[in-house]
């Protein structure tokens, strides 16, 4: 349910949010071509690995042909320090803003949005997802972008 809800939001975002749209897509072109994210979202399958076997490398602008993989710490982000281990995200680590307010709900929304760059070829940064993390690692640069242009409290970063 959770997946569903954050692959709806992003749909929404994408569709509501013209520069949401542009940030994730190569061209401007509101064309229905393998890389449209629109298109992207509504066809690629999401997947839930716990199993160890996911590799942290990935092929930028699969597209339609591509998947996303959802690791166990989606279903429990939290924003306290003291889950190190379980699904813990610290904000200033995956943005690049001075404060930045999240729900549960919003980071899975931007992990989505961010796995959707991946496959429409707009987000490519280094690492292997393994700790200590770096920004470039984690692409804050990127994460910071889907905040101020995805999601409606990022509006005030415009």
């Amino acid at each position: 349910m959770m997946v569903d809800n954050a692959r709806l939001a992003a749909k929404k975002a994408l569709v509501d949010k013209p520069k949401c749209f542009d940030l994730l897509s190569l061209t401007d072109s509101r064309s229905p071509g393998t890389l449209n994210p629109v298109r992207v979202i509504d066809t690629v399958p999401v997947t839930y690995v716990n199993d160890g076997t996911l590799d942290f490398g990935y092929s930028p602008g699969l597209g339609v042909d591509g998947r996303i993989s959802i690791l166990p710490g989606f279903y429990f982000i939290t924003f306290d320090p003291a889950y190190q281990n379980q699904g813990y995200v610290d904000p200033s680590l995956y943005f690049d803003l001075p404060a930045v307010q999240l729900s549960v709900a919003d980071m899975q929304l931007v992990v989505i949005l961010h796995e959707l760059g991946h496959l429409t070829g707009v987000n490519v940064h280094e690492g292997d997802g393994r700790a200590p993390l770096l920004p470039e690692e984690v692409g804050q640069e990127f994460n910071t972008q889907i905040y101020v242009n995805c999601l409606d409290q990022g509006a005030a970063y415009q």
